[in-house]
């Protein structure tokens, strides 16, 4: 049974205030939360999920334990226990504990592997929210979080295209559920300025400013990845160091309109 949702639900509802109402209101929409996520998880489990999924789930959990430094007992037990979860058969087990070696490696490429998932699963974002909620439960799952380990989750949103919202929940409340609700708070005042700083670029690098409206915003969008899309310039017989750059300043331009869409959710 799924109890999160109802705990962090009163617990807003005191902070918003201490009368009944206040905390009524808040199990009401915490007991709404659990429900969803039961039937969400429910069908998940119990569902074949598709192996990409899992290969770029493990890879990602790989990558994750090994940016701490070094993987340890924890992560693997971690590992494991998501395996558990998701009630993989044999093979697919298998392919879960390759994917883990492999997303240790150094040429394991994170926003590849994310902008793949996207591609595949964009149109089910209950399954993109699951990945992410995976990914956070494995970054506390030493009671620490680490800056490597936030940068991460930062460009997993990102790419994933995951409002901030929706990220802020979750964090908030995988924090409670480990005990180490102070790190949230640490992690959201040491990212509102950078955020802030993040926004101005991104706005600069689609040469719009924030007054700009999401349709002027998305006309630049396209007319810059019109113009520095590496598919469109193989055509012009340009050198590898040239396409090289295009597709530097392509990913900068992706990720720019990524953020300002995000940020408007």
């Amino acid at each position: 049974m799924q109890y999160f949702g109802r705990i962090i639900g009163v617990i807003l509802g005191m902070m918003m205030g201490t009368h009944l109402f206040s905390i009524i209101m808040g199990f009401i929409i915490g007991h709404m939360y659990d429900k969803k996520v039961e039937e969400k998880y429910s069908d998940i489990k119990h569902k074949n999920t598709d192996l990409s999924f899992i290969v770029i789930v493990f890879q990602v959990l790989g990558y994750l334990s090994k940016s701490k430094g070094r993987v340890t007992e924890t992560d693997i037990k971690m590992a494991r226990n998501i395996i558990d979860e998701m009630h993989l058969c044999h093979r697919y087990e298998n392919f879960a504990k390759n994917a883990f070696l492999y997303g240790k490696r150094n040429d394991f490429l994170l926003r590849k592997a994310l902008r793949n998932l996207y591609y595949n699963f964009s149109n089910n974002p209950e399954l993109i929210r699951y990945f992410l909620e995976i990914q956070i439960r494995a970054a506390f799952s030493d009671h620490i979080l680490q800056e490597k380990e936030k940068n991460i989750l930062l460009i997993i949103i990102n790419e994933l295209n995951i409002s901030y919202q929706d990220f802020e929940w979750i964090l908030k409340k995988e924090s409670i559920r480990s005990g180490f609700y102070n790190q949230y708070f640490n992690f959201f005042q040491n990212k509102h300025d950078q955020k802030k700083d993040d926004l101005s670029q991104a706005y600069n690098i689609l040469g719009i400013d924030r007054r700009s409206s999401m349709d002027q915003v998305k006309k630049s969008y396209r007319i810059l990845m019109k113009k520095y899309h590496p598919d469109k310039l193989l055509s012009k017989g340009l050198s590898k160091e040239e396409l090289s750059r295009a597709n530097k300043k392509a990913q900068k331009i992706q990720s720019a309109y990524n953020l300002i869409k995000n940020s408007r959710k």
